[in-house]
């Protein structure tokens, strides 16, 4: 199978390739939904302190100093959003946030070969799992299921556990939607959309129809809007292949699951409400808004766990930006839109894909925070510019 030649781990000597796996094992353990009988608790937090660890002690000649200032940098600026909140309500942030910033500076610190290596593997074995996922989630619509165990989201809803895949109990009505084994349909349709538009299409195209497929088949609106979008941008330049492949894909989805994709997508659009459309926009989201904007906290947000505590009074808030406004404030929103831009010009190169992989990672966060989140700067920060055909506008130093 072609697309399992690793080409950037194969030849890495076993020391970096124990590395190696552990960064690749770390961002598996963040995608994996935290109800799901497949994870043992907090072990996205061990691994993400395991990668680090062994980066130090096995990882000699694996980090670039260029890379490791960018690193340093791009730590100090979370940092400060971090604790900000510490010096303004004496609130300590949650381990997560912390795991994540340690799996966020150890990757980045990388040298380009390693952090190739980690994209080969991951996204490899990424996508045989969404393969299999698509397999069972299609068996599911002639009623043959392998489910094993029946798990339960907070509290909320409970979920079939598949081999590959994790089910809604109210399957039977044929209106779900394709999640792998991750959270939410839209955190995957996130994560498929960001390594479509960073994978090197020529010598992936297995790879590449897999994820437009997956992306497709959550019925995640934020994906198709975002793949439109996408598409509109690069207008001048088609590729007839690249066209061919989508259009077929689309209509196979389209005739097979129609009726989902006209309740999750076409409905959605045509509603009389703009909240049908966007559902971040919440009431008790723009309420306490409101609120912080009037009583001026929205320049610091609320805190770290006072904003969470809040969130479990409402229930069911948005999941996006209007969450970190809330969450941190404003200053934190613009330190963090600076120093994470700054992090994606300098691994990437200042070119015409690099302005539009920034554009369409903030117009994502309006949606899906996903600050820091392990599969998202793989796709984001592993491959460099000379990867890429644009031609520079200037060259990094």
């Amino acid at each position: 199978m072609r697309f399992l030649h690793l080409k950037y781990f194969g030849n890495l000597p076993m020391q970096k390739k124990i590395v190696v796996v552990a960064f690749v094992l770390c961002i598996y353990s963040w995608f994996l939904a935290p109800f799901s009988k497949y994870y043992i608790s907090d072990i996205e937090i061990y691994f993400s302190i395991a990668s680090l660890l062994l980066l130090t002690v096995c990882g000699q000649r694996m980090i670039s100093r260029t890379n490791f200032n960018i690193s340093f940098h791009y730590s100090l600026a979370c940092f400060v959003i971090i604790f900000l909140p510490v010096l303004i309500y004496g609130e300590f942030p949650f381990v997560s946030v912390l795991a994540k910033l340690l799996f966020a500076a150890g990757f980045i610190a990388l040298k380009n070969e390693y952090k190739l290596a980690i994209y080969d593997v991951f996204l490899s074995y990424f996508v045989i799992l969404l393969f299999l996922g698509l397999i069972e989630f299609a068996l599911l619509f002639v009623n043959v299921n392998f489910f094993w165990a029946i798990v339960n989201r907070g509290g909320a809803m409970d979920f079939y556990q598949g081999i590959f895949i994790l089910v809604p109990s109210y399957f039977v009505n044929g209106s779900f939607r394709f999640m792998s084994l991750c959270e939410e349909p839209g955190t995957l349709g996130t994560i498929c959309f960001f390594f479509l538009i960073t994978l090197d299409y020529n010598n992936n195209k297995f790879k590449y129809l897999i994820l437009l497929f997956a992306g497709l088949v959550t019925f995640s609106l934020g994906y198709y809007v975002l793949l439109i979008l996408w598409s509109a941008f690069h207008i001048r330049k088609i590729d007839f292949s690249k066209l061919l492949i989508a259009s077929i894909v689309i209509f196979a989805v389209y005739f097979s699951l129609g009726s989902i994709f006209q309740d999750r997508i076409i409905d959605r659009i045509s509603g009389r409400s703009v909240k049908e459309i966007d559902n971040r926009t919440n009431e008790a989201v723009d309420r306490k808004l409101q609120e912080v904007v009037d009583n001026g906290t929205i320049i610091y947000g609320l805190g770290n766990r006072s904003f969470y505590e809040w969130e479990t009074k409402v229930s069911g808030v948005s999941a996006g930006a209007k969450n970190f406004i809330l969450q941190y404030g404003i200053i934190s929103l613009i330190i963090l839109v600076i120093s994470f831009s700054y992090v994606i010009f300098r691994v990437r190169g200042l070119n015409r894909h690099t302005i539009l992989v920034i554009l369409f990672f903030w117009i994502s966060f309006y949606k899906s925070n996903m600050w820091n989140n392990p599969a998202i700067l793989l796709a984001l920060l592993a491959i460099s510019t000379n990867m890429f055909r644009d031609k520079l506008i200037f060259k990094k130093s």
